[in-house]
């Protein structure tokens, strides 16, 4: 994590042609149960400490897949929050799940009182950020779970928004060497770690 005891930056934000900024998640996340990972075994970056290179899970454990349709991920966000002592971020993944079995609604009641990370990827920008963890430092709860039975243009979907508490910082990257490699360590996650 960045220190947040050094205030003064040292950095000119300038538009970067080369990647324009343009709203748009990829049509994947991955939900990640808190107590599944293995966070002795993850590593931040020595030059950049607001990177995770390594996410690890324990033995056994596995991300689940979370499929965005058209828009189904509007209202994953970050916002400023004005804390007592401190300034951070609520972070915010916003979801919904269009199945509607017994297997299905018994995970979805286990989200009421669970606690996740969100590992996101964005559609564009820098490669050091198009994936993003949210709720690194505080967790994910369910603050909202809704369902409108005859909504038409929502189809009788559970629509979930999982919240973190006040992180101490802007999402956390992931990011390792490349995007490939990157890429390779995201899809990793969805296999049961050995």
């Amino acid at each position: 994590m960045a220190n947040t005891c050094d205030t003064n930056i040292a950095h000119d934000f300038i538009y970067d042609c080369e990647n324009p900024p343009a709203a748009g998640l990829e049509n994947e996340a991955l939900l990640i149960n808190w107590d599944d990972i293995d966070r002795a075994q993850c590593a931040f970056s020595e030059t950049q400490p607001n990177v995770l290179e390594t996410l690890v899970l324990k033995t056994g454990k596995k991300a689940n897949i979370v499929q965005q349709r058209k828009t189904s991920f509007t209202g994953t966000a970050i916002a400023q929050v004005e804390g007592t002592y401190s300034t951070g971020t609520t972070q915010t993944f916003a979801f919904a799940v269009f199945e509607n079995s017994a297997d299905a609604k018994a995970h979805i009641e286990k989200m009421l009182n669970g606690k996740f990370i969100a590992l996101i990827q964005n559609s564009n920008g820098a490669e050091d950020s198009r994936y993003e963890v949210l709720g690194w430092y505080t967790g994910l709860k369910t603050p909202t779970l809704a369902k409108d039975y005859v909504a038409e243009e929502s189809a009788g979907v559970y629509a979930i928004t999982l919240a973190s508490g006040n992180e101490p910082g802007l999402p956390v990257s992931f990011f390792k060497t490349d995007l490939d490699t990157t890429a390779t360590a995201y899809e990793a996650l969805k296999t049961a770690a050995s």
